[in-house]
């Protein structure tokens, strides 16, 4: 409000930032000179005191490819893709790098995941993005995994039934998720058709929210309350 610009990082990026929560701001670091760098890394700061903190799993050394972050709306907890050489994990973990939970049963693309938070932080929806979306409603229990330390669906990631989940993202709320949804191929629509869906927080319910509208939509976001 004061119109004061303050540097928070000497940090070569390449992406905006993006805040966590009204007091910390996430970034990603990467080396603007080589599109071809396995190394992205994350940093939270925290803008009222300017300290600024590397979000990485602890214990880990060298070249690190983090991608698709999201962060609970507390800024306590964050799930990633953790990319590797010969390996993709879907990683869930605490900012300060303490390993939770991790997972290779879902393949997504590198940064062609998409995950969501609900406001309690108590759920996770995982899907794809630019129709790059091989699975169904994958709703994490989120208190469940931190609990047990393992992921925990409350709605089974496969099969696709009956949509695949793009881009999907909690209510202000977290009382639904709203998705893209590419149905499967029909005698009608042979090459499936993409529809904004909306499922309860537990991943179930599923409502087509365009079905009786022509050609495909796309989901810009919900309005009001915290995204």
């Amino acid at each position: 409000t004061t119109g004061a610009v303050t540097q928070v990082s000497d940090q070569p990026v390449v992406e905006a930032p993006k805040w966590v929560t009204s007091r910390l701001l996430s970034f990603a670091a990467t080396d603007p000179t080589d599109i071809l760098s396995q190394e992205r890394s994350l940093y939270l700061a925290e803008v009222s005191t300017g300290q600024v903190t590397p979000v990485r799993l602890r214990g880990t050394t060298g070249t690190t490819m983090y991608a698709s972050e999201a962060y609970s709306r507390d800024g306590q907890y964050v799930v990633f893709q953790n990319i590797g050489p010969a390996t993709s994990q879907i990683v869930l973990m605490t900012v300060d790098g303490n390993p939770i939970a991790s997972t290779e049963d879902m393949s997504f693309p590198r940064f062609g995941m998409a995950a969501s938070w609900d406001d309690a932080g108590t759920r996770i929806v995982i899907g794809g993005l630019a129709g790059q979306c091989p699975y169904g409603r994958v709703m994490v229990d989120a208190a469940a995994t931190i609990a047990q330390g393992q992921f925990v669906y409350s709605a089974s990631p496969l099969p696709p039934n009956p949509t695949t989940m793009c881009q999907p993202v909690f209510s202000g709320d977290g009382t639904f998720a709203a998705l893209i949804g590419v149905s499967r191929p029909s005698a009608t629509a042979p090459d499936g058709r993409g529809d904004v869906y909306i499922v309860n927080n537990n991943g179930y319910d599923q409502r087509n929210m365009t079905g009786t509208l022509r050609g495909s939509a796309r989901l810009i976001g919900w309005v009001g309350g915290p995204q």
